[in-house]
């Protein structure tokens, strides 16, 4: 099972706003949510409980939604709790997914960086006030296999839908 990371980043890698407890990105691009729903329907999607909570607390249809958390109480109906990032692995794993997607938010990010295989990152060439960050990444351990870039166009900037697998022995 390939394990993949999916994220819109800005250019000072921003990717969303952290307000009382609630998650938020400052852009909307309409294109890249119909590629999120495309690239994760029928998988495996792991969020932490602000990324839960921003997506209304309820499931997305037609995936199976994981909210990692240290909170054994927390109430998330539709789906399913797990307390690591190894766990979520697991339930990809029995379900027979072929590829398991991390959805946010920076923590997540932050802990996942480390062993997924690839990024699947969409790079807007705009900074944006934030206080939610994508984790640095050292590209040396990456090679991009996929860009395909977007013209800014009215209000919304030029971004890139990239994708990167982790290099041999990286």
């Amino acid at each position: 099972m390939k394990t993949t990371i999916i994220a819109a980043v800005a250019a000072n890698r921003t990717i969303g706003v952290l307000r009382n407890g609630k998650a938020d990105v400052p852009w909307h691009l309409p294109e890249d949510l119909r590629r999120f729903k495309r690239r994760t329907l029928g998988h495996v999607m792991v969020m932490g409980r602000a990324t839960w909570e921003s997506i209304g607390g309820k499931p997305l249809p037609g995936r199976t939604n994981l909210v990692l958390t240290r909170n054994p109480d927390l109430m998330a109906p539709g789906a399913r709790i797990v307390s690591t990032l190894e766990a979520a692995f697991d339930v990809g794993r029995e379900q027979g997914d072929d590829e398991l997607f991390v959805v946010g938010g920076a923590v997540v990010y932050a802990a996942a960086l480390p062993v997924v295989d690839r990024l699947d990152l969409t790079l807007i060439e705009r900074e944006y006030a934030g206080n939610a960050f994508f984790p640095e990444v050292d590209w040396s351990v990456w090679r991009r296999i996929e860009n395909d870039r977007r013209e800014a166009e009215g209000d919304a900037p030029a971004f890139a839908f990239t994708l990167w697998e982790r290099r041999e022995n990286a």
